[in-house]
């Protein structure tokens, strides 16, 4: 099951975000801070505190959408859902 959703530009304008359930601390800013800002992102998957974080980019217009759920959990659909939302939204 998917924790929080979140899409928003490469300058941190959040253009939409979902919660699912509370999350324990803010893997997104995490995820923000420790792999996007440092362009370690050539993998698109991280693993922050009790979540696993995956991404996708839209560069041409610097937008970024992450999904956040338990590492515990390994949920297939994940990139086939990231792939859809590119490209039914943009």
């Amino acid at each position: 099951m998917l924790d929080h959703i979140s899409i928003f530009t490469k300058t941190r304008i959040i253009l939409w975000s979902r919660a699912l359930c509370k999350l324990q601390g803010n893997p997104v800013e995490e995820l923000i801070d420790t792999v996007l800002l440092e362009e370690k992102g050539g993998e698109r998957v991280a693993s922050i505190g009790n979540y696993a974080l995956k991404w996708t980019f839209i560069n041409e217009m610097e937008i970024v959408f992450v999904v956040v759920y338990s590492k515990l959990l390994t949920l297939m659909y994940v990139d086939d859902l990231l792939t859809m939302i590119k490209k039914v939204n943009f």
